[in-house]
């Protein structure tokens, strides 16, 4: 089984296109257990910007307690590990990765190809936006 498989409902909102958007249209945080917090703050920040359809959490599959030791060996399931994220989660500190996983969807993603014409700035403005407003609950103690 591929990591994809362990989580069909979210994969399948990812991959899908609703009324309106087209495929790779959502924004994924993907969090550990001890992010959970932080993560679900974010979400609601996230849904005041862009909307809630757009907006999937994700639990990075190698923290699942039953499968998360099986499925490290799924070079699959190692790709929610290849970012600066887990630096903060080997320091056993709450972070969350933000991602609309067009690492694997854009063909230009880091290539020459991959010019400023090609960057979704309305999503991108909202993560923004998400994001201070997070910031803001966090500093207040709202969140």
């Amino acid at each position: 089984p591929s990591a994809t498989s362990c989580m069909s409902t979210q994969t399948r909102r990812a991959s899908s296109s609703g009324e309106g958007r087209s495929a790779g249209d959502t924004v994924v945080g993907l969090y550990r257990r001890r992010s959970v917090r932080l993560v679900r703050e974010w979400a609601r920040c996230m849904a005041a910007t862009i909307g809630r359809e757009r907006v999937i959490l994700l639990r990075d599959p190698l923290d699942l307690p039953l499968g998360g030791r099986l499925l490290r060996a799924l070079p699959a399931a190692r790709d929610f590990s290849r970012s600066d994220h887990v630096n903060f989660w080997n320091a056993g500190l709450p972070a969350i990765h933000v991602t609309n996983t067009a690492n694997f969807r854009n063909p230009n993603y880091h290539r020459r190809s991959d010019t400023p014409d090609t960057v979704d700035y309305d999503t991108l403005a909202g993560i923004v936006a998400a994001t201070g407003l997070l910031i803001e609950r966090l500093a207040d103690g709202d969140a």
